[in-house]
């Protein structure tokens, strides 16, 4: 056997190791083809074809190339490809027939962010984030927030029964979806209640039930992510949560924070990324601390590294890109958890446990 035909059944081998041909492709290596088939020898055809199965193997054009060289013609015109190529249009096997998957629907429980608190034996699914402003490790569901963490509901269809009455804003909008994806600043108001929470991390990195007033409730800050110029050169910012807000104040730039009426739909104050300032930490291993940044590392063609000291005088360092600024230089400009963002030892935790003991 040549070299060449040993080439070609190696490479068919491989082929029927890895997929079978795909009818919907042939059109495209039929374009691809017809670029080459003006002229030329039949060994450089045969070499492009062969070039190119490596780079289409994923995609089953190998079995194309296979099929021509097979038939030891070398001089198969378009039209002869066409009418290959409508042999090809047969249904295929369930074992090579792929099937477009589309958009995942399912999130099994241990795969869920431990941030939601989920336990790991009250079913085999936990619920899955709807499309939001919010990425789905970064987000919490309504569902879990109104069932696991208030106890409004003991089941998925109890929770679907208050959001069909229109009971839930979020950020002073309706929501009837129960997947609605909050995230880190959201504002959800239950007004039959008179109740609001907003949505913020403790010092473990866990989604807490986080009671503000009703004053408060009317707005919520919003960490810069982009400053760019739209259509017409009209200038707009790009906040964490997907909202695009055009004619910013010319200060403003990224890792900004800014303030944002919820009832207005209006952008208030903000506050400079700056030495000095107070944030919260909301990714890595040091999520949800409250400190004062102290400076910053810059690092080229890399994640600018920031220090920031908490109240207990000890200091932590943390990538650019998890620092949210939540005040100026004097307090916080929202109410903070239980713990105030102060992360505590193990062996502090173990005392703070037994003077409560001990009080009671």
């Amino acid at each position: 056997m040549s070299g060449k035909s040993s080439e070609i059944y190696r490479r068919r081998s491989e082929t029927k190791r890895r997929t079978r041909f795909i009818p919907e492709v042939a059109s495209a290596a039929v374009w691809t083809l017809s670029r080459f088939n003006e002229g030329g020898p039949q060994e450089l055809r045969l070499k492009w074809l062969l070039d190119d199965s490596d780079v289409f193997l994923s995609t089953s054009y190998t079995e194309l190339a296979v099929y021509i060289v097979e038939g030891q013609d070398l001089d198969l015109t378009v039209h002869k490809l066409i009418d290959i190529e409508g042999k090809l249009q047969q249904p295929l096997g369930p074992e090579y027939r792929r099937v477009a998957r589309g958009p995942r629907l399912h999130l099994k429980r241990l795969a869920a962010p431990k941030s939601w608190m989920l336990d790991k034996l009250s079913g085999t699914y936990a619920p899955r984030p709807a499309s939001g402003p919010h990425k789905l490790r970064e987000s919490f569901p309504l569902i879990v927030f109104l069932r696991n963490r208030l106890k409004y509901a003991l089941n998925g269809r109890e929770v679907k029964e208050i959001t069909r009455q229109r009971l839930i804003k979020v950020d002073n909008k309706v929501r009837t979806e129960i997947n609605y994806p909050t995230g880190f600043m959201d504002v959800v108001s239950i007004e039959k209640s008179n109740e609001h929470f907003r949505i913020i991390y403790d010092v473990k990195g866990r989604f807490t039930i986080h009671r503000i007033t009703a004053e408060e409730a009317k707005y919520k800050l919003l960490k810069v992510k982009r400053v760019a110029l739209g259509n017409r050169g009209i200038p707009h910012i790009v906040t964490h949560d997907g909202r695009t807000i055009r004619y910013p104040d010319p200060l403003i730039r990224a890792n900004d924070t800014v303030k944002f009426d919820l009832e207005n739909n209006k952008l208030g104050d903000f506050i400079k990324f700056d030495v000095g300032t107070t944030c919260m930490v909301t990714g890595g291993r040091n999520i949800g601390r409250v400190g004062t940044i102290v400076r910053r590392e810059k690092h080229l063609g890399g994640h600018d590294i920031i220090h920031v000291k908490d109240a207990n005088d000890r200091e932590f360092a943390t990538r650019i890109g998890n620092i949210f600024v939540i005040g100026d230089h004097e307090k916080p400009w929202i109410s903070l958890p239980k713990a105030k963002g102060i992360k505590l030892t193990i062996a502090e935790e173990r005392d703070a446990r037994r003077k409560t003991v001990d009080e009671s």
